[in-house]
């Protein structure tokens, strides 16, 4: 899998162009309507349980990039 680091969330995947990129949300979430559509369209990704630092903040649903952020130690958003 392929993993970059950004500045800030990429509007478009670069490595194939998909839109639009997701943010990737770790730890318990409640699923709602909305966040099930979220998820579907791509512009919301299940990370799973938090597991610490150097987690990828974004991803991409259709090749699987995952972008870090140059500022961040931890990605984790609960």
């Amino acid at each position: 899998m392929k993993r970059l680091n950004v500045a800030e969330m990429p509007e478009a995947c670069p490595s194939c162009g998909f839109v639009p990129v997701g943010t990737i949300y770790y730890g318990e979430i409640e699923i709602s309507d909305r966040f099930q559509e979220e998820v579907l369209s791509g512009r919301t990704i299940i990370g799973g349980p938090c597991g610490g630092t150097n987690l990828p903040k974004w991803a991409c649903k259709n090749c699987g990039c995952e972008f870090m952020h140059d500022e961040d130690d931890e990605a984790c958003i609960m």
